[in-house]
């Protein structure tokens, strides 16, 4: 990085007092932008999924064997996730949403989205094959007039 110069000192301070001069920072523009940040922050985060359950317990008599059940939750819904191997070794993910949303839910790795599916009226979806790894859900409805979008955590299939 090249170092300013005491003469380029000098012109960022000219600019500065001239800026702070003609063009002044409205009153309590900083505490709006911390108040405007703060609430982005708390809408983020109820639209966020928090995981508040994993198990890979068998449960009833249909368990599949190696089946693994993640449950994501916010004040408003509840993502359930049944991760299970397939016969030729891949990864299935059969999913429900309560309540039920028609929405397009996409798998993301690094921040790209790898495979997308669509919801049913009943709010189930699957991903038939999944590589293992690192992922989150992106649940977006496909209503084009609804912008309620919901996120799940990273999680790890």
């Amino acid at each position: 990085m090249i170092e300013p110069t005491n003469a380029d000192r000098e012109l960022f301070a000219e600019l500065r007092d001239m800026w702070e001069r003609e063009d002044p920072m409205p009153d309590g523009l900083v505490e709006d932008v911390l108040v405007a940040l703060a609430v982005a922050d708390l809408a983020s985060e109820l639209t966020t999924l928090r995981l508040v359950s994993d198990s890979s317990e068998l449960v009833g008599a249909r368990a599949a064997e190696g089946a693994r059940v993640l449950q994501f939750t916010n004040a408003e819904s509840v993502l359930m996730l049944r991760v299970s191997e397939t016969d030729a070794g891949a990864l299935r993910i059969d999913g429900w949403m309560v309540p039920a949303h028609n929405g397009i839910l996409q798998l993301e790795r690094d921040a790209i989205v790898v495979e997308s599916t669509t919801a049913s009226p009943e709010g189930r979806f699957e991903f038939r094959t999944v590589a293992a790894g690192t992922a989150r859900l992106i649940v977006a409805a496909d209503d084009a007039a609804s912008t309620s979008i919901f996120t799940t955590e990273s999680f790890t299939i």
